[in-house]
């Protein structure tokens, strides 16, 4: 053990001069010690000496290091795949048995002379001694990315890998084998014989359909080894048949693909369930059946686009929205326009223009709280929008305009934005902008300023304000169709102009909810993800709060109910309900503050994970890859008791010695505070025992 301080060793003589020098002045040049005899004078004094000097050592902060050598036995990581899959087979009866035996004796063998960690994996890695083939998804590769994290710093000695070798989500396991420096034996489940099988591979929709619109539905079906077996098809929507085929496989290997529409009815969630009859010697008929959800709306937001007359910008704005299926877009001429409660937007083109200022029409639209994006152009009668007070003021102009880009402000929070608009915005043809200075109000966000040629002018050229929960847009000048054609020309797509367009509109389009009480769940799950719901509860000044207790009452298709409680966060309440299973769940929210009654409903669907249903051939060939670029061995459930011995064989699989510094700090020692105290105790009892103080 070394020795070493924090400051220079030229403090210790100092240190011992201190105590000598004390001891002195309280033993020999102070009268009244003398009743003290001469010899228990000096050993007081050496102690004392001995006690002060310590005391100002120790405030040097000395450091005792030492080298620390420890053996760390290797530690052996056993992961069995957990999905459904492997238990949908000929041998299910084996492997919820007897296997599950073999899995816990391999267990013990190697618990006797090895460090073991125990883990399933399928979506997620969990901690569990053995498999229940829960899991409907077999995500191999996020299973290896943890263990990459799991053995950082850890003398790993083996990975043993149990699986059938089907993945269905994420890359192939081998990409992640150079990352963890341990050899995979890898366990062969499974069947690798194609079973007799007529299944449902995928059913596509649209996740979300509008009232009366008509929508596709494409149906994947495979058959195997059931060459000229009759079998039907039938699909059911909304509880209704919509389609019904007879199918007869001409080969061993035979797919179908099946394309139809169906018309959306009333909004809520619907069920497109389809099945395939049962052929004869089918093992598995769990993939026969399957079922999707759409969520059928009214709900689209309408657009009315506004101005005195045709203009390249209305076509531009036109084209960008008609895009998204979620808004409806009308051109409108000014003197045609009624606002009415319906628009969920108004852009206005120049307008109040020169020849038509529409005061009446901009008075309704105020009283009907309509959000309205206002776009200046060169017929925009400056002083008849001044004048609206809009939050946004243009001064000093005398009808002069500029040439000017946007120039991104990267505080802007109100949507997502991104480089890419950045820099279209930066290099685009400019707008033909109002000159002038420009008054925003203070609590306006401003998404753009003005660049003229390489200078920032500072003055917004594009802001967005609230104004009680009515939400406004201004862009302070003309031109966004040169944007849209050079956003084309140099992406060979209108994908930038076109999203920022959708994102600005769907943002004005959005009233703000000025209830109390808001509950926040997705429309759709998957069953391998949980169900998080989220609630808000706010006071009076509508500031969050999180004083009061939040329900739920779930309840599924079988109308069976279950109860749960929100937990707190810091300004919200959160909800895991966990895992789901597949259908459509109704939910009632409710709670209570200031003896008033708050409650929110809504629905969800769950859809089910089809693929390892379907995908049901094991894939050994993985497997063996894993193990012979890892320098290792792929074993069977019949000889999987083999694989103790295999490891222990081995000469790099061994006990590990590490040897590190370890720094103490004197202070920290207990017993030197006890030694001290002790002799500083004594000290003074025997000084009082002498009769002096």
């Amino acid at each position: 053990m070394n020795l070493s301080l924090s400051y220079t060793w030229w403090f210790v003589p100092g240190c011992l001069l201190l105590g000598a020098g004390l001891a002195l002045l309280l033993y020999f040049y102070r009268k009244p010690e003398q009743v003290i005899p001469r010899n228990a004078r000096i050993i007081l004094g050496v102690v004392r000496a001995f006690c002060i000097s310590a005391l100002a050592f120790l405030l040097l902060n000395p450091l005792a290091n030492r080298l620390v050598t420890e053996e760390e036995p290797p530690v052996i990581y056993l992961l069995h795949d957990n999905s459904v899959s492997v238990r949908l087979n000929k041998d299910s009866v084996f492997y919820k048995g007897q296997y599950l035996e073999q899995w816990s004796k391999l267990q013990e063998a190697l618990r006797k002379k090895y460090a073991i960690e125990v883990l399933n994996f399928g979506s997620n890695v969990s901690k569990a001694a053995a498999p229940d083939y829960s899991e409907t998804e077999t995500n191999a590769e996020k299973a290896l990315k943890e263990l990459e994290t799991i053995t950082a710093g850890v003398n790993t000695g083996a990975v043993i890998f149990a699986s059938d070798g089907i993945n269905t989500k994420g890359n192939s396991p081998i990409t992640r084998l150079d990352a963890i420096k341990a050899p995979f034996y890898t366990i062969a489940l499974g069947d690798t014989t194609t079973p007799r099988d007529w299944y449902i591979r995928e059913v596509l929709t649209n996740k979300i359909a509008f009232t009366k619109s008509k929508f596709p539905v494409d149906i994947q079906i495979g058959a195997d080894k059931l060459k000229g077996k009759q079998g039907k098809l039938t699909v059911e929507f909304g509880g209704k048949k919509l389609h019904e085929q007879m199918f007869t496989p001409t080969a061993d290997r035979e797919d179908l693909a099946v394309s139809l529409y169906a018309e959306a009815g009333a909004p809520g969630i619907q069920t497109i369930k389809v099945t395939l009859s049962v052929m004869d010697g089918e093992t598995n008929v769990r993939n026969n059946v399957s079922s999707v959800f759409i969520e059928i709306t009214d709900t689209r937001k309408k657009i009315a686009l506004v101005s005195e007359g045709p203009h390249p910008d209305l076509g531009a704005i036109r084209q960008a929205l008609s895009a998204d299926e979620n808004l409806e877009v009308a051109y409108i001429p000014a003197v045609d326009f009624v606002p009415s409660p319906d628009h969920n937007l108004v852009i206005l083109h120049s307008i109040p223009g020169a020849g038509f200022q529409g005061s009446d029409l901009l008075q309704k639209m105020q009283n009907l709280r309509i959000p309205v994006w206002f776009i200046l152009g060169a017929r925009t009668n400056l002083f008849a929008f001044n004048n609206l007070n809009t939050g946004v003021r243009i001064n000093g102009n005398n009808g002069r305009m500029d040439d000017a880009r946007m120039g991104l402000n990267r505080s802007f929070s109100a949507y997502n934005t991104g480089e890419d608009l950045a820099a279209l915005l930066a290099k685009a043809p400019p707008l033909q902008t109002f000159a002038g200075n420009y008054e925003v109000r203070n609590n306006a966000d401003v998404f753009a300023t003005k660049n003229i040629g390489t200078l920032s002018t500072g003055m917004p050229a594009f802001v967005f304000l609230n104004e009680n929960g009515r939400r406004t847009a201004v862009l302070s000048g003309e031109g966004l169709w040169r944007t849209r054609l050079y956003d084309f020309e140099q992406n060979q797509s209108h994908r930038i102009f076109d999203e920022w367009i959708q994102k600005t509109a769907q943002f004005l389009a959005i009233q703000d909810d000025r209830s109390k009480f808001r509950v926040d769940a997705k429309n759709m799950y998957n069953e391998s993800e949980p169900v998080y719901i989220r609630a808000e509860l706010y006071n009076d000044a509508l500031e969050p709060v999180t004083d009061s207790e939040v329900k739920l009452v779930l309840t599924d298709s079988a109308k069976k109910s279950v109860n749960f409680i929100f937990s707190k966060a810091s300004d919200y309440y959160n909800l895991n309900l966990g895992k789901l299973s597949p259908g459509v769940y109704s939910y009632v929210a409710s709670t209570t503050r200031d003896g008033r009654s708050y409650s929110k409903s809504g629905r969800f669907a769950v859809n089910a994970d089809r693929m390892e249903y379907t995908r049901l051939r094991a894939d050994h060939d993985v497997l063996y890859q894993m193990a012979a670029r890892s320098k290792g061995e792929m074993f069977y459930p019949q000889t999987m008791d083999r694989i103790p011995a295999q490891i222990e064989a081995r000469d790099d699989i061994k006990t590990v010695t590490r040897s590190y510094r370890d720094f103490t700090e004197w202070i920290h020692w207990k017993w030197i505070f006890f030694v001290l105290l002790l002799l500083l105790g004594s000290e003074w009892f025997a000084r009082k025992w002498f009769g002096t103080y």
